[in-house]
């Protein structure tokens, strides 16, 4: 009786391994890398779809995603030799831009360039629908290996503030979204990527329907024109304030 138990036991342990294994494997092909499972809930091919339908006459607002799935150029984990300074920005749909013609990173990267300081980089890892937990992780899992030299966090009072306090050593749920832990998560990495960007497609992307019939009215248009004007003041007084940060860090750095 107790070796029928214990064989049981063996076998649905190996059943299960087989089983997460074998969907695993299968996921392989069909998640994204790492980092973009680890950056984006969701496909970021699919949300430029989505959102290229949606702005079919206004093309300047459809975004370009690197290979990590970020609005950003292309980035590498190691350091470029002519970037002497590497900042990352962190936050949610506000600092991804996705009403913008570029996002504030990229921006601050152009002012910081045309005035003289190639050698600084502001790297976009603004992801839409997040808060400060996946902030946390992100900065944990991510930035740490791009090894920056600040981490700039953009914070929405709106909705970034939450209630319930961050615990990272309590036990983690069976699933969540990456790169927040889970179990499945830290068995499978992506199949739980592909299981969490399936539950949520409301979340994620736009209406197939609502975009085939979406048209953007003038008032809106005028509402954006403004919008970008003070988007560009605002970079211009951001650049401003890094700009004697960043010299007298190089500074710093050189003399070291």
């Amino acid at each position: 009786m107790i070796s029928r138990r214990w064989f049981w036991l063996v076998y649905g342990a190996i059943l299960v391994v087989a089983t997460v294994a074998g969907t695993e494997f299968v996921a392989s092909f069909l998640a994204p890398p790492w980092p973009a499972r680890d950056l984006r809930p969701v496909s970021a091919e699919a949300l430029k779809e989505r959102i290229s339908s949606a702005f079919i006459d206004m093309p300047q607002l459809v975004p370009v995603y690197n290979d990590w799935g970020m609005r950003d150029r292309p980035r590498t984990f190691t350091r470029p030799p002519d970037v002497k300074f590497r900042s990352v920005m962190v936050g949610d749909s506000f600092l991804e831009g996705l009403m913008l013609t570029s996002p504030m990173p990229a921006r601050v990267e152009k002012l910081l360039h045309e005035g003289g300081h190639a050698e600084i980089e502001a790297i976009n890892l603004g992801v839409t629908a997040t808060g400060p937990r996946q902030y946390y992780y992100r900065i944990r899992n991510v930035v740490t290996p791009l090894k920056p030299d600040v981490i700039v966090v953009v914070v929405y009072a709106g909705n970034d503030f939450v209630p319930t306090p961050l615990e990272p050593y309590s036990l983690p749920p069976w699933l969540a979204e990456l790169p927040m832990p889970s179990v499945l998560g830290m068995m499978a990495p992506r199949t739980a990527w592909l299981l969490v960007a399936s539950r949520r497609p409301s979340a994620s992307t736009i209406s197939s329907a609502t975009c085939a019939h979406t048209t953007i009215p003038t008032s809106t248009r005028r509402r954006y024109g403004r919008s970008c004007r003070a988007a560009a003041i605002d970079c211009g007084r951001l650049f401003g304030h890094v700009r004697p940060i960043a010299s007298s860090c190089r500074a710093g750095c050189s003399a070291a």
